[in-house]
């Protein structure tokens, strides 16, 4: 358990610093990666509908946050307010 924490945490580092490198497509990659392993971790949602709207992928950026959405429902908790903001802000 404590290795596939571990794991998140640097792929999910590995994804911000591609998505700040204007690396899209790694990011969303490696944002994929993230929540695979723990769909909980809520920045990794967010990295993924970053790097679709970057990429042009409107389409990319709802399938990200309705992941984001179904993952924590499934212990009855939901996206934060930032990132409900982002998809907000993110589809205009």
């Amino acid at each position: 358990m404590a290795l596939s924490r571990q794991t998140a945490e640097a792929l999910s580092s590995a994804a911000e610093l591609a998505l700040r490198l204007h690396q899209y497509g790694d990011a969303a990659r490696l944002g994929d990666q993230v929540t695979a392993i723990d769909p909980l971790r809520e920045v990794a949602w967010r990295v993924r509908m970053r790097a679709a709207n970057a990429l042009g992928d409107d389409d990319g950026v709802l399938t990200a946050f309705q992941g984001c959405e179904a993952a924590p429902a499934r212990i009855d908790a939901s996206p934060s307010p930032s990132t409900r903001e982002l998809l907000k802000q993110l589809q205009r």
